[in-house]
Parts: structure tokens; sequence; C-alpha cells
């Protein structure tokens, strides 16, 4: 149970409480003991309407609630702001949007082979979990890559598309190596430095020099939910005086279009099909349309034979389109994972990310 570390996620009608209240919705985590980091954004709004964040890599835990309005104190450091990991296979989803706009379909056929030879190396090879195959063993459809997470199907997609129309695509996303403020600094996220095509193969699942913050995982759901419109993230939806007198009310901002409305409706459908019938469906909800992608993150040290000495993180990114509120959102349970499979980003982080957008509906329905 992960009760010592986050035991309860309370939400009133002005955002996050610290406490359960009449008002609000509790939310239980039955979780091992694990450091677990959640960022929920209003997709049509860039609103922050979920944070909480533990981190063992923080030294410390960090986190609790942020009100989004009203404001009566801001967390000063926020693991889901100022943190940033390799993502693993949830960055399959900029790859899916790239080769959405270059041309490619969900039915298309690309290559996926069972054992992907990494171009450039005298033997380094790519393989799926378990050496599972996908689609006949040389092509699957983009579709069913996504919808079941297929490595070499995705690295070879990336190194397809090539460096500069991946690179590009991160970008639209937000992953420019620059610092944002919410106004609370975000840590950044990037593709970082890719050498060959034997890097890029391995970016394009997420792993290399390929970092991610939890806020940035959330705004790739929250852009595809809101038909390719990216908005800028904001913490704050109204600053006041001591006399409680208003200072400052947010206005939404766009800050990039990622995908035009025809290709982000692929792209939602494809997430979609993660969640009915691939590796996200612990994240359901009954009479909502979700989406999204599972993630498992490969970091830390390695030993002498080259084996991470670390479990992998466990990810999930995805979104709840309630037709007037919908919600997108990413949860990273830090080393919970196991090596190559996609088994606890879908049974673990799913889950949790599947009770946080339920409580944010109940909260707002009606309204």
């Amino acid at each position: 149970m992960l009760r010592n570390h986050f035991t309860t996620f309370a939400m009133d009608r002005r955002g996050f409480g610290a406490t359960p209240d009449t008002d609000g919705y509790s939310i239980d985590v039955d979780f091992a003991d694990v450091a677990a980091v959640v960022d929920a954004v209003a997709a049509r709004t860039g609103r922050t309407v979920a944070l909480w964040g533990h981190s063992y890599g923080a030294n410390c835990a960090m986190g609790g609630a942020a009100r989004t309005s009203n404001v009566s104190h801001l967390i000063l450091y926020e693991p889901s702001l100022g943190l940033s990991y390799p993502p693993g296979s949830i960055f399959k989803v900029v790859v899916s949007a790239a080769a959405l706009k270059n041309g490619k379909k969900p039915s298309d056929r690309i290559a996926a082979p069972d054992v992907l030879k990494l171009p450039g190396t005298a033997s380094a090879t790519m393989h799926n979990f378990n050496n599972e195959r996908c689609g006949d063993g040389k092509t699957d459809t983009l579709d069913h890559a996504l919808t079941i997470s297929c490595n070499t199907a995705f690295g070879q997609l990336g190194i397809d598309l090539g460096q500069q129309q991946v690179e590009a695509e991160a970008e639209l996303f937000g992953m420019n190596n620059e610092f944002r403020t919410v106004p609370i600094p975000v840590a950044r996220s990037t593709m970082g430095e890719v050498d060959d095509d034997a890097s890029l193969a391995q970016a394009s699942i997420g792993q290399f020099n390929v970092q991610m913050t939890p806020l940035q995982a959330a705004m790739l759901s929250a852009a595809v939910a809101n038909n390719g419109t990216l908005m800028t993230p904001y913490l704050v939806q109204q600053e006041r005086a001591p006399d409680l007198s208003v200072l400052k009310t947010a206005v939404p901002e766009q800050l990039d279009s990622v995908l035009d409305s025809n290709q982000a409706g692929e792209l939602q459908s494809m997430m979609e099909n993660v969640v009915t019938k691939g590796t996200g469906t612990e994240a359901q909800i009954p009479g909502v349309k979700v989406g999204g992608k599972t993630g498992t993150a490969d970091n830390g040290p390695v030993n002498a034979n080259g084996e991470y000495v670390n479990a992998p993180h466990a990810w999930f990114t995805g979104f709840a389109l309630d037709p007037t509120h919908p919600i997108a959102i990413a949860v990273v349970l830090e080393n919970a994972g196991v090596t190559g499979s996609e088994s606890a980003g879908g049974t673990a982080a799913a889950p949790l990310a599947r009770m946080v957008m339920q409580a944010y509906l109940a909260d707002t329905r009606g309204r």
C-alpha cells in the first residue's frame, strides 16, 4: 500500500484541497510503495486541475495540492513540474503525430520486424517485449502498432520519418528544451542530442536522451484531445489582493497548432484503441471516450552486463473526451515497471489516471 506516501487525493470545486471535505472527492491509491507523480490539465484551456507528486528523486516528499483559483498558497517545488523523466513509449504519440502529418493513415502498414537491427552498429538490435510479434512479423498497421506499443515499428518509423520531422513535431508539442513557468518554473522537456539513426530509433520509443516532465506528458494528450490545438499551460486562475479584489484573471492562450483537426481526430481514435483494446484498458470510464498511451521507461545506471540496475518508470498519458470539460492527464510511477513491458503503465498508472479523471468529471458535471 502507498498510504504512507500517497494516501488520498481530494478535489474541491475550487481546484484541489489538501484534505477531503464535504464538497470534494477522495481517491485512495492502492499501489505498491512507489513514488507517484500526477498532472492533469483542462484540454481546452490549459489550466492545471490536478497536481500532486512524491518523488524519491527529490529526496523527500514534496507535493500536495495546488488550488487553481483564489490561490491561498502555491507549492514552491513540485515533482510534476520540477522533474523530468525518460518517457518511454508515451513518446510514440509524438512519432504517430509526425507520421500522420507526413501523410500516413492509421490503416497504413509500416515496417514492424520481429527484431530491428540498429543501423550503423555492429550488432545492436531492438526487440519487442518478450519477443512478441507485431502484425505478421514484417509489417503492421500504424493504428495497431500504437495499440500494442510495438517498439520495432516505431523505431523504424522514426528512422523513416527522419530526425528533422520527429524533432519538429516534438517541438510543436512543447518539447523545445526551454524552461517554462506556470508561474512555478517547469523543468525542460527535450528529445536531447540525437547522434545517428540508431539513436533516433531509440529516441522514437522514448529512450536515449529523451526527457519529459509529467506536465509535458499531459500536454501531449491535451493537444490531441483539443483537436490539435495546444494551449499554454497555467496553474493560477485568479490573483487577488488582501482585500480579495481581483488583480488578474487568467485568459487561455494558444501555444501552438500541433495537428490539423482531421489528423487530431485520427490520433484520438488511435489512442482510444489503446484504452479499449490495447495496453491501457484499465483507464476505461463507462460512458466516456477515453484515449491514452502507456509507457515503460528504462532509466538510471547499467551494470557490467549492460542491464539497467533500476526498475523502469511506469507511465500513462491520456484524455477523457467529456463534451463540456475534456481533461488530459499524465501519471508516472517511479521505478514501478517491468523491463520491456507495458504492464505497469497499463495496470498501475492507468487506474490512477482513471480515478483522477473520474473525480474531475464528477465535479464538473452540470457546469
